[in-house]
């Protein structure tokens, strides 16, 4: 199939920089223009010119700037100025430039010589080899080993106002699509962080150029926050999908996939197939399956959550480490990093399916003597994942096949450590499929131990795997011996000691004489080149050797590489094999991070259960206790559960205390647990039981969003309206000082209505941190609400933090002794010292609890009348 890439929206005038008529150039640009020409002019052309690849054009200006490279110009008489500007980079360094570009998002072409120079009758042929996009990209060596590198496709169904979404990594197989809202489908982008999204995009094709009319209604926001690809709107069909779908996974239904009713996936699944065979041009990979999902089978974190939480990055930095990730990651493979991070991202709703992962990581760490083993053998496995994806689309070097060979070597010994476990899980290690050997026995039996990297430069083949290699080779070993004998022989018919054998591309094997011994060569040399200080000679004898030798070299070259395909070939009738195993000693290199992250971290087996409970004792924040160290931490309790206003529980915390007393890093250490616990990890608690939560909400800091014209209180009234649209009564909320971005006034009323709004509406279990103290009274009049506050003691005039959530409202924020920690003059802090104590004496004595509840019973309440 071809499909042409869509370049992002160009004017007329852009478009017409590139010339029209190619007669006026020289053989070269003529080259470089029809081959721009075949494809899109957004996609950035890397043309093979000897040891460098070399730009032009628009794409040299472009290049230039994005790579910070000196923009130079090549001689063309046609052009202005009489030169073609031009920017180029050494094929040895390529890759680091090229995903530079790709990270920037932008595609590349790289066209290769498909012919010796030397060999070449006019001008050498060339084509593309590789069509690169930020989404599909196969070269491992290029993208973050740790991270998933996701290409995702969306089609909107205008009429139901629903969204067919895709998402795949090329280079480790992984396939999945659902049917989503807007909101669902935002919140999914956010996770997954692809690339490069696929979208259908209407336009008509001019000569020389593409003219897009537009792209079709995905949302403005979509737009403006992804790097989006359009292609044409037929590839988002359903008979398309049909068509492609059943073709690439050899399936005669669509029932497997969810039938009808995950149709709109189907359509954007195809999109994405059809958009990778677009640019694959030789490597085609192979998918032999997708994975349709709900995001109901997961627990909801939406954007700002994720961020909030700290669970991937940090919000300073965006750094790994101090991340939640970075606290419980001790995998040793690559693959396992990207489990981990994905598990992390989506943590499970099915009690069995949690209890199912923590009962395995139980079993491991009850046999912890096993562990190193178990880590010697995982240090040792390389990228499976990868390894097999770039197989399926025969794009496997020889170095990987034996990086391959290698890690499947492994398995026999996994499976002897793990023989005595139990859970079903690691019965698929132990009993792992006899066609392992069977692969390991072809790379042994063929493939060098070291094998070059270039495929097409020889050193591949074990000579006893094939004859006619095995003869070549004593031809080229021999020829060393042969030179030798033959520069001891001239030396001794020329009398010149010096005279060396040499060898170059440019004039093959040659005699080299000094030269002061000139007067001393024979009638029989021929001189090919004469330098500064000697001179190079050529014999008959010498050429008919060089003849014989470089047609061997070549010839055992070819053969090298015909035979590496073959035995390429045979290999990928496993790959199946090979990414389900993959897929086993991912997931067993996880639940072993998790063990010892239970082990090292003190952590403790939480029970879930299908309650509206969350009851935490002792627990810990597994970020800070890592930074800080275990024995310096303050660990606290928790106790929250959903209910009816009618049927009072301790539902809604007001959280008080003092600014950098603890609050946030308890409401978060909260958070922590619950995700913790549903992706199947112990906790860093003494004891806990959690009500499985289907939702984690967080309103916590300020994010001005300034470029939408957002203030710090508007950004803070909308993400508070978003969770009261969304959460259930099994919805966990953690909320820090809303109300904080406007007058005091205003702010105690809202936070005062949000609270009562969440005892009276689906009753989430909800931690409220306020410096409001005024809303302690609210535990007066709610059964549901209770106070807590993170105690401080007073001495000497100082104030020392506790860290410990204790019953009771705190009744002073103590801003002043924070500020006066922080370093603000003397002088500054007496003055507010003194307004602080004119305002508390002019404010009006506090009503009474039962004034208050009489009010609120009469609907008459006034906080501060």
């Amino acid at each position: 199939m071809t499909l042409s890439i869509l370049p992002e929206q160009k004017s007329n005038e852009e478009l017409s920089q590139w010339p029209r008529n190619l007669d006026q150039f020289t053989p070269l640009m003529r080259q470089f223009l029809e081959i721009k020409y075949k494809h899109d002019l957004d996609v950035l052309l890397f043309f093979r010119v000897g040891d460098f690849y070399e730009t032009f054009f628009e794409d040299a200006k472009i290049i230039s700037k994005e790579l910070e490279l000196t923009l130079t110009g090549r001689a063309e008489a046609s052009c202005p100025g009489g030169k073609v500007p031009m920017a180029g980079v050494p094929a040895k360094a390529v890759i680091n430039y090229v995903s530079k570009l790709l990270n920037k998002g932008f595609k590349v072409a790289v066209c290769e010589q498909m012919e010796d120079p030397a060999l070449a009758k006019g001008i050498v042929k060339r084509e593309i080899t590789k069509l690169l996009t930020p989404g599909t990209i196969l070269e491992s060596e290029w993208l973050p080993q740790s991270r998933n590198n996701y290409l995702a496709s969306i089609f909107k169904d205008s009429k139901k106002n629903q969204y067919g979404f895709a998402y795949v990594d090329v280079l480790c197989g992984e396939f999945c699509f659902t049917v989503l809202s807007y909101d669902e489908l935002i919140s999914e982008l956010n996770r997954v962080m692809p690339s490069e999204v696929v979208v259908p995009a209407l336009y008509e094709k001019k000569q020389n150029q593409i003219t897009k009319e537009k792209v079709l209604d995905i949302g403005l926001f979509i737009k403006q926050n992804w790097f989006c690809t359009g292609i044409d709107s037929e590839y988002f069909k359903k008979d398309f999908a049909g068509k492609i779908l059943k073709e690439k996974l050899q399936i005669i239904s669509l029932n497997s996939l969810g039938g009808d009713e995950l149709l709109l996936g189907h359509i954007a699944s195809a999109a994405i197939f059809a958009y990778i065979d677009s640019t694959q041009i030789h490597e085609k990979t192979i998918f032999e399956r997708i994975t349709p999902y709900h995001l109901g089978s997961f627990l909801n974190l939406d954007k700002t959550t994720r961020k909030n939480l700290e669970l991937t990055e940090t919000l300073k930095d965006k750094s790994t480490e101090g991340s939640l990730l970075w606290a419980i990651d001790y995998t040793k493979t690559q693959m396992g990093r990207r489990r981990l991070r994905s598990w992390i991202e989506q943590p499970l709703l099915d009690i069995k399916l949690i209890d199912s992962r923590l009962t395995c990581v139980d079993e491991l760490i009850k046999n912890k003597s096993i562990f190193y083993d178990l880590l010697n053998c995982l240090e040792k496995i390389f990228d499976l994942e990868r390894i097999s994806s770039r197989l399926s689309a025969s794009a496997l070097n020889a170095k990987e096949l034996i990086a391959l060979k290698d890690s499947l070597l492994q398995i026999p010994s996994l499976a002897n450590i793990l023989k005595s476990f139990k859970m079903p899980f690691f019965q698929k290690i132990i009993n792992y499929p006899d066609e392992i050997k069977s692969v390991v026995d072809i790379i042994e039996s063929a493939i060098l131990d070291s094998p070059s990297n270039v495929l097409t430069e020889g050193n591949l083949i074990k000579p006893q795997y094939n004859n006619e290699i095995k003869q070549l080779r004593e031809i080229i070993e021999n020829g060393d011996s042969w030179l030798n004998s033959f520069e001891t022989i001239e030396r001794q018919r020329t009398g010149i000691k010096n005279l060396k054998i040499g060898f170059n591309r440019s004039f093959g094997y040659f005699i080299e004489i000094s030269k002061g011994n000139l007067s001393l060569v024979p009638s029989d040399y021929i001189c090919r080149q004469t330098m500064v200080n000697s001179s190079r000679f050529i014999t008959n004898e010498l050429k008919e050797f060089e003849q014989k030798a470089l047609h061997a070299d070549q010839k055992i070259k070819s053969l090298e590489y015909e035979i590496f395909c073959e035995v390429r070939e045979k290999i990928k009738n496993y790959c199946s094999v090979i990414r389900e195993l993959a897929f086993n000693v991912s997931v067993l290199d996880v639940l072993l991070s998790l063990a010892q992250a239970a082990i090292i971290n003190n952590y403790i087996k939480p029970i879930l259960e299908d309650s509206k409970f969350i009851e935490l004792r002792t627990s810990r924040h597994p970020v800070v206790e890592k930074k800080i160290g275990f024995n310096d931490f303050i660990p606290n309790n928790c106790y929250l559960e959903s209910s009816l206003a009618s049927s009072p529980k301790q539902q809604l915390m007001i959280l008080t205390g003092p600014n950098m007393a603890g609050k946030s890093t308890y409401m978060r250490q909260i958070a922590l647990n619950v995700i913790l616990a549903q992706i199947g990890s112990y906790v860093p608690c003494d004891y806990a039981r959690i009500g499985v939560v289907d939702q984690i909400f967080t309103r916590v800091g300020a994010s001005d969003d300034i470029a939408a014209g957002q203030s710090t209180f508007m950004v803070e009234m909308v993400e508070t309206s978003s969770i009261l649209n969304k959460m259930t009564e099994r919805s966990l909320i953690l909320l820090d000082e809303v109300g904080r971005g406007t007058s005091t006034y205003d702010g105690v009323a809202i936070a005062w209505a949000l609270a009562e709004y969440l005892v009276k509406n689906k009753c989430p279990r909800t931690v409220f941190a306020t410096h409001f103290h005024e809303l302690n009274g609210l535990a007066d009049l709610y059964e549901n609400i209770c106070n807590y506050q993170v105690t401080v003691k007073e001495e000497s005039g100082h104030v020392i933090f506790l860290r410990k959530v204790m019953p009771g409202g705190a009744d002073r924020s103590y801003g002043i002794e924070v500020a006066k920690m922080a370093g603000l003059p003397k002088e500054l802090l007496t003055r507010a010292q003194t307004i602080m104590s004119a305002m508390y004496n002019k404010s009006k004595t506090p009503i009474k609890k039962e004034t208050i509840k009489s009010q609120i019973e009469s609907g008459q309440l006034s906080l501060f009348s």
